[in-house]
């Protein structure tokens, strides 16, 4: 039987995974619990993949137009998108866990880049970028973006989270053109230790 707090479950659900993106089965099943997930599941509104030696919950596009959601794309994530969206994860949880508050959706910069929010201590602004790769042309395209704004919608720091490779690493930290930007690379082990937070 569906009771209300099981359709508020899966709400919540359904809105954290539109909001964030793909997210752990563990972590899914401790904040909303198994009802909420077997139900999205027998309503093909889930479906899981192996990611990262994880398992993650992936919104498929069905059913959504009763919490006020429309499709969002006519296919499953690839799987660089879904390991951009463990790594942005990460990276929230690593802001928040250092006092950062009011993680929001930057919408700004453009409609297809998803893994990019904007976090608040005090009057300091940090804008997150999570990324399965990063050459030096998307930290300059977003770079430039920020510089075309005003100075009070300009962050403090950009923060590129991106997941660690064998290739040659983009820069640490760097100031580009007078905007404090950090690269942090994040490994598969470091993701693994906190998965059933993110």
């Amino acid at each position: 039987m569906i009771t209300p707090a099981l359709l508020a479950s899966l709400e919540a659900l359904v809105d954290d995974l539109w909001l964030w993106g793909p997210k752990t089965v563990g972590a899914c099943h401790e904040a909303y619990g198994a009802d909420a997930l077997r139900l999205a599941t027998k309503r093909e509104m889930v479906t899981r993949r192996q990611v990262l030696n994880s398992r993650v919950i992936v919104l498929t596009g069905r059913g959504l137009y009763e919490f006020g959601y429309t499709k969002r794309y006519n296919y499953l994530p690839a799987l660089t998108t879904l390991k951009a969206s463990l790594v942005y994860r990460y990276a929230l949880h690593q802001l928040q866990t250092q006092g950062y508050t009011d993680p929001e959706p930057y919408s700004g910069y453009a409609a297809g880049l998803q893994n990019m929010a904007a976090l608040k201590r005090g009057d300091e602004t940090v804008v997150v970028i999570g990324r399965s790769e990063l050459t030096l042309r998307t930290m300059y395209n977003v770079l430039n973006h920020f510089e075309s704004l005003e100075a009070t919608e300009k962050p403090t720091q950009v923060l590129f989270y991106v997941l660690a490779t064998k290739k040659e690493p983009a820069p640490g930290r760097k100031v580009i053109k007078g905007s404090d930007t950090a690269v942090v690379h994040v490994s598969v082990e470091e993701i693994r230790a906190v998965e059933r937070e993110l």
